[in-house]
């Protein structure tokens, strides 16, 4: 969303015709009044709009962590209907219940996906490593949770 509207407000200045205050809206079109939007604009962007670019490996990597977390609710679920058990033991509470341990999982993704957004403004390569990292173990955790479950 701050992308989009950072690419509209930094397009070429636009020209905006604007009626002095005693003419009708109407007669505005053939008013020789004339007021350039961009002045006020650089104003309302951020002072680091380069470093806020995000990394185009970012957001693919924030899908497949969000499709690992819902891989490993549904692996764990299924080997431990195999008999297995949990190792986190901050989650063994809630395997009880899949419904929280699925919200559990998903509110902690949420949140590493905001954590790295706010790593990602100013240290950008920090927030591509972390979500390469990140990913790399989930997806061991889920391939050990379906070897388990078989």
């Amino acid at each position: 969303m701050v992308l989009a509207a950072m690419l509209l407000f930094t397009t070429a200045p636009r020209t905006v015709r604007a009626a002095p205050l005693d003419e009708p809206a109407a007669s505005a079109a053939g008013s020789d009044s004339t007021t350039t939007v961009a002045a006020a604009l650089p104003a309302a962007l951020p002072p680091a709009a380069d470093a806020m670019r995000r990394p185009p490996a970012l957001v693919p990597l924030y899908v497949s962590f969000a499709a690992l977390q819902v891989l490993d609710v549904h692996s764990t679920l299924t080997s431990i209907d195999g008999g297995a058990r949990e190792g986190n033991a901050a989650m063994a509470g809630l395997v009880g219940s899949p419904a929280r341990f699925a919200a559990v999982k998903m509110a902690a993704a949420a949140g590493i996906v905001l954590i790295t957004e706010r790593v990602r403004v100013h240290h950008p390569a920090a927030a591509l490593a972390l979500m390469i990292g990140l990913n790399g173990v989930y997806a061991g955790v889920v391939a050990h949770n379906y070897s388990i479950a078989r």
